[in-house]
């Protein structure tokens, strides 16, 4: 199927391999990733959670500046030499299209890049002067980020430095063990903590309230 043999798995053309990226094996998985796969599933279940946000925060700020996301990358396909394997973060913001890439950050030049040390270095230091309203990803790597953050700038807590942010969206782990540390980072009842379960073979599951976990 990576060498682009036809209608084995899917009659629809297979446009990424999305590869896992937590296994119980040792070894990844690659998932074959389809037009329709993104738009009715992944991009599907995107809206619907930003929508119940949206209907729980009638008042949220959210929508007047940009979201901050963390991506993973690309790796070529030893078959073909294309770029067309990726994780399935990184398959999303490609195939999200222009609108989206007007609110949000950091650059597709910076969310690709391999080294995670240079990639938060960067985002600090291009994402300074923006109004982010809302953060997403993976929730580990969200804790080094903000700590380098707030090192950086010698503030006690994130909403000294984004005071308008309104939403923090946990994606593929589970959010209670950090959110006593979060609640102290943003210590404000602006802010909502949502949890997502988009994994590489499937959009599992959204959080639909305030209250729910």
């Amino acid at each position: 199927c990576m060498q682009w043999m036809k209608n084995i798995l899917s009659c629809s053309e297979i446009i990424y391999f999305a590869q896992t990226a937590w296994t119980t094996t040792g070894s990844h998985k690659y998932i074959p990733v389809t037009k329709e796969c993104l738009t009715l599933n992944h991009f599907a279940w995107w809206r619907e959670l930003i929508a119940n946000y949206l209907k729980n925060n009638s008042n949220s700020k959210v929508l007047q500046g940009k979201s901050l996301i963390l991506w993973w990358w690309f790796f070529l396909n030893p078959y073909t030499e294309e770029k067309n394997i990726g994780y399935i973060s990184a398959i999303l913001q490609k195939e999200s299209g222009i609108l989206w890439t007007l609110f949000r950050e950091p650059s597709e030049e910076i969310a690709f890049w391999h080294d995670w040390d240079k990639k938060i270095a960067q985002i600090i230091e291009t994402c300074k002067n923006e109004n982010i309203t809302s953060m997403w990803w993976v929730t580990s790597r969200w804790l080094v980020l903000m700590e380098e953050l707030l090192k950086k700038t010698r503030k006690k807590n994130i909403l000294e430095i984004r005071p308008n942010f309104s939403l923090y969206i946990s994606w593929g782990l589970n959010f209670e063990p950090y959110r006593n540390y979060f609640e102290k980072l943003f210590p404000s009842t602006q802010v909502q903590f949502y949890q997502a379960y988009n994994a590489s073979e499937w959009f599992f599951g959204i959080q639909y309230s305030n209250e729910s976990t």
